[in-house]
C-alpha cells in the first residue's frame, strides 16, 4: 500500500510542476 501512495505523489509532483513550467512559459508569452 505504501508503495502505492509512493506512485500517485511522485505522478501529482510531476503533473503540477508540468503545470507549473506551462503557465510561467505561456506568461513570459503574454509580456
Amino acid at each position: 500500500m505504501t508503495d502505492l501512495y509512493m506512485v500517485l505523489f511522485a505522478f501529482a509532483f510531476f503533473l503540477i510542476s508540468a503545470l507549473y513550467l506551462y503557465a510561467c512559459d505561456h506568461l513570459m508569452e503574454l509580456r
